[in-house]
């Protein structure tokens, strides 16, 4: 993130990127961050992934929810361009990412547990659609509308980069703040996806 308000990318690292990532290792790696997500998500009770305290006051379903979001806010971009349309916000400064998690939290809040996963799988699989429709170039290629950075790059850093960033709060918040596991307990029972 860059000091003084200056516009940044994403929340997560804003590294200057000198190669894109090639469209067939970036879907590889949206498969891989998500099995890790779910293999978290599978040791916890229903309990765990409610209760506030994961990330701040946020529940780990919050979290999931804030996640899912920001893929869809990806994805509405990738295809209004498509159409030929006008992107939304695709640079935001720290103030602007801290408005925008506000008011999808509180969009998001009382929408229940299997709703949101159900919301987060559905999402995963169109990114991996729209990739997959795409050519190696079309990824690779400097866009404009993402200020020079490629489609592989902006897919990366609002899926992958920022799920890993989550997964590492929501590792350490299981492993120290009494998120026990629950071998034998009753499970979400989540099933396969990725962000």
């Amino acid at each position: 993130m860059l000091a003084g308000g200056s516009p940044v990318f994403f929340a997560s690292e804003c590294a200057t990127i000198n190669e894109p990532m090639k469209r067939t290792e970036l879907l590889s790696q949206l498969i891989s961050v998500r099995a890790e997500l779910q293999a978290l998500l599978r040791d916890l009770s229903q309990a765990h992934l409610t209760t506030p305290g994961a990330l701040g006051t946020w529940s780990v379903r919050d979290v999931l929810a804030h996640l899912t979001a920001w893929e869809v806010d990806m994805l509405t971009n990738l295809g209004r361009v498509k159409r030929g349309a006008k992107p939304g916000t695709t640079q935001w400064t720290k103030a602007t990412i801290e408005k925008q998690n506000q008011i999808w939290h509180a969009e998001m809040r009382d929408r229940p547990l299997p709703g949101i996963l159900a919301d987060m799988d559905g999402a995963r699989k169109q990114t991996l659609r729209v990739l997959e429709a795409m050519s190696d170039q079309e990824a690779a290629q400097p866009a404009d509308w993402l200020q020079g950075r490629s489609v592989a790059d902006y897919v990366a850093e609002m899926t992958i980069n920022h799920e890993r960033e989550h997964l590492e709060n929501l590792r350490h918040w299981r492993d120290s703040a009494g998120a026990q596991t629950n071998a034998g307990a009753e499970s979400h029972g989540t099933g396969p996806r990725p962000s």
